[in-house]
């Protein structure tokens, strides 16, 4: 009878331990045409909620999708398609952290030479702008409960993160004359602390126009304040010659944790390929909790 009392008390503590959660961004499918109807997911990160260090706060435990764990780990894959990658599963979309819609698998798919994906079909929109792609897809993780917020920056928010990225990058030591050729621009407007103030994400890159062409890059998220204005919060910068590239561009922006201030999800590109980089607020700093996930050769 004791050995039947600890494989009940296993089985029950399992069925209670905090399970993770796939977090995916939604994408075009690389093996259709290059349309919105045409949309693959692709996992993130394992989110799993655990118990914070105070009453109602979480801690968050992320980690890497199988396919991170390398080609000796094919059976976890495997394990990881039966489970979320069956035909028909639903996943919920979401912009901000807000529902706008849900998709449903229809079979693995390959967005690179390494990739770990499924094509989806688009079963229902609300609020969706279906050439809105940097967004995120969940299955029943919890979430607190959000509006859509998130909108294109217009040309004043627009142009106040140009003119910082521009202070920034002077102070890099990149010349005005290499500055007037700066590309790129506010990518989202949303208000990631929810403190009715509207914040900006974006990502700038110049290049010298030189033979060797050394790039200049820049990533950006600028908190609004009570003025109207706006002041860098977190600033990434790299630079490289030739093709050694690494830029970062934002995904789209979750309360994971459901602190009040959302996470940003960051797509970071290298020259074969890319992975996920998640950003959290701590105060006035934000810093990088997990690194992964994303397809290549």
């Amino acid at each position: 009878m004791l050995w039947l009392a600890a494989t009940l008390f296993a089985a029950a503590t399992a069925l209670h331990r905090p399970q993770p959660e796939v977090l995916f961004a939604l994408q075009p499918d690389s093996q259709g045409d290059f349309s919105p109807d045409k949309l693959a997911i692709e996992p993130v990160a394992m989110i799993t909620k655990l118990p914070g260090p105070c009453p109602g706060c979480l801690k968050l435990r992320i980690d890497r999708p199988p396919e991170d764990l390398g080609k000796s780990e094919d059976h976890a894959r495997d394990e990881f398609g039966a489970s979320y990658f069956r035909p028909g599963r639903t996943y919920r979309v979401l912009d901000g952290g807000a529902e706008i819609g849900t998709v449903k698998v229809v079979k693995p798919t390959s967005l690179g030479c390494v990739s770990l994906a499924a094509s989806v079909d688009v079963i229902s929109r609300s609020n969706w702008d279906p050439s809105l792609l940097s967004v995120l897809a969940v299955g029943s993780m919890h979430l607190p409960p959000s509006s859509p917020g998130r909108r294109v920056p217009d040309d004043a928010e627009d142009k106040a993160l140009r003119e910082i990225a521009e202070h920034e990058l002077r102070a890099k030591g990149v010349s005005a004359s290499v500055l007037a050729k700066m590309e790129g621009g506010a990518g989202i407007s949303t208000d990631l602390d929810h403190d009715g103030h509207r914040d900006l994400i974006g990502d700038f890159s110049v290049n010298d126009g030189k033979d060797q062409r050394r790039t200049y890059n820049l990533f950006l998220i600028a908190m609004g304040d009570e003025s109207g204005g706006f002041r860098a919060e977190h600033v990434w910068y790299f630079t490289y010659l030739g093709d050694s590239a690494e830029e970062k561009n934002v995904v789209d922006t979750i309360d994971l944790d459901e602190d009040g201030t959302d996470e940003v999800v960051i797509r970071v590109h290298g020259y074969e390929g890319y992975e996920y980089e998640i950003l959290k607020r701590a105060g006035n700093k934000w810093k990088s909790v997990y690194r992964g996930g994303g397809s290549g050769c």
